[in-house]
């Protein structure tokens, strides 16, 4: 009986013994609550973890107060929360804004001016265009049909005197162009046979007049009565050089 509570005696001294043998490795110092070496966070007992415990159950949707004081917003996670929702919050505000129906009006304001000033722009080069080749066509109309003229003017001049003919004396006349044309005339011709010869050559503009020389104007071939003009009759009864000049527009 001795020996064997000598023994258990022995045994419950060996424990404590063993107990602290064993290494302090940092689950058992969490476990007794001892603190850790290195660690600078603070050490909580049970009860103080507890009450903590049962502080944050109560106030997840709350912030937290010290005592009498101002009430705080919460560490961790919930501060993190609090400013990723005025993030998203901030980045929501600016979607409205940037699709907002004002905006979206003023875009499609901007788009269909430019459409129109460009649709204006296209219609202006248009009617010039069409403008020109109306002008084209008419002046090609007009030239064709002066070209007409010219050659039946010419077709039907009567035939050239023989230089060798009595009273046969030549007439030059410079175009404005500076060619010089000549032909063989009478007294007794006709200022439209001179007008007609001058009128049949390609450089002579349509309304022309004839300049003698110094500053004489010819004039037209009939008169105020309807009678023909001779050559004779403006004063031309030998050889001459005429000017012939657009006709001035009064």
């Amino acid at each position: 009986m001795g020996k064997n509570s000598s023994k258990a005696a022995n045994s419950s001294d060996s424990e404590p013994a063993a107990n602290n043998s064993r290494p302090m490795t940092r689950a058992w110092r969490r476990l007794t609550g001892q603190p850790l070496e290195g660690d600078p966070r603070p050490q909580w007992n049970n009860e103080e973890k507890s009450s903590r415990k049962r502080l944050s159950d109560d106030d997840d949707d709350s912030d937290v107060s010290d005592g009498d004081g101002p009430s705080r917003p919460k560490e961790g996670r919930y501060a993190e929360t609090d400013e990723e929702s005025e993030d998203d919050q901030s980045l929501t505000n600016a979607g409205s804004l940037k699709e907002s129906p004002f905006t979206t009006r003023s875009i499609l304001d901007q788009q269909n001016k430019a459409y129109n000033e460009s649709l204006l722009a296209d219609q202006e080069k248009e009617r010039v265009k069409l403008e020109k080749m109306k002008e084209e066509e008419a002046k090609k109309a007009r030239d064709k049909q002066i070209n007409r003229q010219k050659a039946k003017a010419k077709e039907n001049l009567p035939p050239e005197s023989g230089s060798d003919e009595e009273g046969i004396f030549p007439l030059r006349l410079r175009l404005p162009s500076g060619t010089l044309i000549r032909r063989n005339f009478r007294s007794t011709d006709l200022v439209n046979t001179l007008r007609q010869f001058v009128f049949s050559h390609d450089e002579t503009p349509v309304d022309f007049e004839l300049v003698m020389y110094p500053k004489t104007v010819l004039p037209n071939g009939s008169t105020e009565d309807g009678s023909n003009l001779t050559l004779g009759d403006v004063g031309i009864t030998r050889k001459e050089v005429l000017r012939v000049r657009a006709k001035m527009e009064c």
